[in-house]
């Protein structure tokens, strides 16, 4: 499963939560995509050149060009047999992934599953 998510200029203590929320996933079979729209808060890349772990992969773009064009270079960079979409700024339950591939490996036609906030 790919995620992708595009960054911009978002407060750090939120991305964090994000990026933690992907990486404490029970299940393990991910990727994490992060494209970062030419942020222009410091702190912000300062974070992203931080990261250093095999599953996610931080991508810079050269300009700015929006959410579209950043999910877009995401998509073309994953490498899943599914992408999953996220905003710089949620949270996942941590059995998020595991009720996916569940739903996925008992319905093997599906092309697509969609999910969205749960409060």
């Amino acid at each position: 499963m790919s995620v992708v998510v595009p960054v911009y200029s978002v407060d750090v203590i939120w991305l964090d939560i994000a990026v933690q929320s992907i990486i404490n996933q029970y299940y393990g079979n991910w990727e994490l995509i992060l494209v970062d729209d030419c942020s222009t808060k410091v702190e912000t890349i300062a974070y992203l050149k931080s990261i250093d772990h095999q599953q996610i992969k931080v991508i810079f773009q050269e300009k700015n060009q929006g959410i579209s064009a950043a999910t877009n270079t995401g998509i073309a960079a994953s490498k899943g047999d599914f992408i999953a979409f996220m905003d710089h700024d949620d949270k996942l339950d941590l059995k998020a992934f595991y009720e996916f591939a569940l739903l996925l490996n008992k319905n093997k036609n599906l092309d697509i599953v969609y999910s969205d906030e749960d409060k």
